[in-house]
């Protein structure tokens, strides 16, 4: 029987319905932590005679991909591949794959949820009262304010359209911006331009050798300025 590694947080056994597929085809599913990252030593002991591994956010070296001798396909649950190390893989014959969408609407969401739970004060407050006190503190209302979008894939486009519907203006960057893309209230800036103008930044790159949010970027933005990485 085939085996695959399945390593995603959030598929903790075969009952999954997105694995329901791999279930019903007869695979033999491999899970090494359920509901947690792997660590190299989990993964190394999991990964031989597996030929498939559903991956997550887990750190994936050369010398990982080398205790997988039978391992043929590796597929992110996502987009990112920075995680990878694609040099091995490809050396090693790894196909390497992602799953555009697969998770954009949900990290959207959370995005949006984050910048509210900020604007609100909402980890504040639930601190405080916790802890037997009433903090009162002012929040801020987002109609009217501008949201930043550093990267405007399926992710990014999601949330400047959920911004949009509760009023926000906004504004984004991205390496290869898509002048076809017009949800209404937005246009492509340049990073310095995004950070003076926007209340609220909100990531969605991968990261790279450089931070996007440097010194320059830093000094650029209003004071009080919202940023979700």
């Amino acid at each position: 029987m085939v085996k695959i590694l399945v390593t995603p947080r959030s598929l903790k056994s075969a009952d999954h319905p997105a694995l329901r597929p791999l279930r019903d085809a007869g695979f033999d599913m491999v899970f090494p932590c359920p509901g947690l990252s792997p660590d190299a030593g989990s993964l190394k002991a999991a990964l031989p005679g597996c030929q498939g591994w559903p991956a997550g956010v887990e750190k994936i070296t050369a010398d990982v991909l080398r205790a997988a001798p039978d391992l043929k396909v590796l597929s992110r649950n996502g987009v990112g591949i920075d995680n990878v190390d694609l040099d091995a893989a490809a050396s090693l014959g790894i196909t390497v794959a992602t799953t555009p969408g697969a998770n954009a609407r949900g990290v959207a969401e959370l995005a949006l949820a984050l910048i509210l739970a900020v604007a609100r004060g909402i980890p504040l407050c639930d601190a405080s009262i916790k802890a037997g006190g009433w903090d009162r503190r002012q929040g801020i209302e987002l109609e009217g304010a501008t949201l930043g979008v550093v990267g405007t894939g399926q992710i990014g486009r999601i949330l400047i359209r959920m911004a949009l519907g509760i009023g926000m203006k906004t504004v984004g960057y991205d390496l290869h911006p898509d002048e076809t893309f017009d949800p209404g209230d937005f246009r492509y800036v340049e990073p310095l331009e995004l950070a003076r103008l926007s209340d609220v930044v909100s990531i969605h790159i991968p990261g790279g050798d450089r931070p996007f949010v440097d010194a320059a970027f830093l000094a650029a933005l209003k004071r009080n300025a919202i940023v979700v990485n």
